[in-house]
């Protein structure tokens, strides 16, 4: 009962204040037409492709925290499903992951182990810092690098792949 009351009043300050209320239903869409079919997994290589945009995201088994530059070097040298020109993925590559046409925020609907926490981009922001995506919030912002955050790899798809 305690708990329906909290999130009772959190949803009546929310309106008093004006700030609109989220629920965060994180991995799938509740909704066949809502899928973006840009985005097509391959679940033996565990893989996410973007065919609009040629590219191709890992998406195993979710790789430990690191700060910025361990997160940029982890990807450098990442070999992985025959592959080996993987690089941290720009604030923009990052931004398009997030699905934010509905009332939940979610990742793309192809991807299983994003987890709803923050990933380092590779786009560099003023003041030595570094832009981040919050899977979680839906939302970017910029951190310092010493931070340790997840990461995500993406590669760009030649006429091969």
């Amino acid at each position: 009962m305690a708990v329906k009351a909290m999130a009772a009043m959190s949803v009546l300050t929310a309106l008093a204040w004006g700030f609109p209320t989220m629920s965060f239903a994180y991995g799938k869409s509740h909704a066949l037409n809502e899928a973006d079919t840009n985005f097509v997994r391959d679940d033996l290589r565990s893989l996410v492709i973007d065919k609009e945009h040629g590219k191709m995201y890992t998406d195993g088994k979710p790789v430990a925290k690191r700060s910025y530059k361990q997160a940029e070097q982890y990807c450098r040298s990442l070999k992985y499903a025959g592959f080996s020109d993987w690089r941290l993925p720009s604030k923009e590559e990052m931004v398009s992951l997030l699905n934010n046409k509905r009332r939940d925020v979610t990742v793309k609907q192809a991807f299983r182990n994003v987890l709803p926490e923050i990933y380092w981009t590779s786009t560099a922001a003023s003041h030595g810092r570094i832009w981040y995506v919050d899977f979680d919030l839906g939302r970017y912002s910029k951190r310092k690098p010493r931070e340790d955050y997840r990461l995500l790899c993406v590669r760009d798809r030649s006429g091969n792949d």
